[in-house]
């Protein structure tokens, strides 16, 4: 009870695993300053949706550049030609005044000027045409600049919001499963092939050892990530399915001893109980004895195993022991007994 309020204080003090939580925190504030944001990815990729018909905008642009280009130079041939109406409107306003001062002496002259007059009718006309012309070109160059400026800003938008993409990519990754939780999984292989070794060594007389392998070539070329257990013994490496009942009892008895010490040792705590519950029946009397060595070796690591058996030959190997039988009355009993 006094080591469970201790433990108890140290979780409400928030005393227990310090390096790791500094870690978390420091972490946390590296995700916090890149303000990632699910939500904000999101919209960014539904706003590079909208953008997907920028190219086709450009291209209309483009296309609009070269009428503006072709109205810019009919606007320049609308101006001679205006300039060049103007000049010949004076002049016939000068032959005009001239026919009329001389309408006295020369009645021939006024079909001259019926005609003269009809020319002069016809080129107001022009001109006012040419005058609406140059007021549509006009507007049409105004737009176009103003299509220039939209295509400026809409691309601004888009390499902002391409780099914020490139960004929320590298996170993804970072925090996917391929990042720091591979990370993670790949630096405690060895320890875990290391710890189950030193367990296996010691339950056979066999140089028997494993090794992991995260990762899987495939076929294709590709990398998979994966968990396989290699099995190496004098005849090489062996298929698990190959390996007889006692074999495959000790190498899961060591591996999974070993996942155990290392998950307690990585969260800072310590594996007090060890529960060991039948499957013993598959060893033979030297199996036996190297995995009572086995579990006498690890002993230190915890504060109680129980071993769960009918063997008597492991009854007998451990100083205290609880036997339970049925009796036909009272049902089942139990004793403990110290050697």
């Amino acid at each position: 009870m006094q080591e469970i309020k201790n433990q108890q204080e140290q979780i409400s003090q928030k005393l227990f695993a310090r390096n790791e939580r500094n870690q978390l925190t420091e972490i946390e504030k590296k995700i916090q300053k890149q303000e990632y944001d699910d939500k904000r990815y999101i919209i960014i990729n539904r706003e590079l949706e909208h953008f997907k018909e920028a190219p086709l905008q450009k291209e209309k642009l483009s296309e609009a550049k070269i009428t503006m280009l072709n109205l810019e130079k009919e606007h320049s041939e609308i101006d001679n030609q205006l300039e060049h109406k103007k000049a010949k409107i004076i002049k016939l306003k000068k032959e005009y005044q001239e026919i009329i001062k001389n309408l006295e002496e020369l009645p021939e002259m006024d079909k001259a000027l019926q005609t003269q007059q009809e020319s002069f009718n016809q080129l107001q006309q022009s001109c006012n045409q040419l005058f609406q012309k140059k007021g549509a070109c006009q507007e049409k160059l105004a737009k176009i600049e103003e299509y220039q400026k939209e295509e400026q800003k809409i691309g601004k938008q888009k390499e902002f919001q391409l780099h914020k993409k490139e960004i929320y990519q590298k996170l993804n990754t970072a925090f996917g499963k391929n990042g720091i939780q591979s990370m993670i999984i790949e630096n405690a292989i060895p320890e875990l092939e290391e710890e189950a070794n030193v367990i296996l060594s010691q339950l056979s007389s066999e140089r028997t050892t494993i090794s992991l392998e995260s990762l899987k070539e495939l076929k294709s070329g590709d990398i998979r990530e994966t968990l396989d257990i290699k099995i190496h013994d004098d005849m090489g490496v062996r298929p698990y399915e190959l390996y007889s009942g006692g074999e495959t009892f000790r190498i899961d008895f060591a591996i999974r001893i070993a996942l155990s010490k290392l998950l307690t040792y990585r969260t800072g705590a310590r594996l007090r109980t060890l529960v060991i519950d039948e499957g013993f029946g598959t060893q033979d009397e030297d199996g036996l004895q190297k995995l009572i060595q086995a579990i006498h070796a690890i002993q230190d690591d915890f504060d109680k195993i129980l071993v769960i058996t009918h063997l008597s030959l492991l009854k007998d190997a451990f100083p205290v022991r609880i036997e339970v039988w049925k009796d036909p009355t009272l049902g089942s009993q139990f004793e403990l007994i110290h050697l």
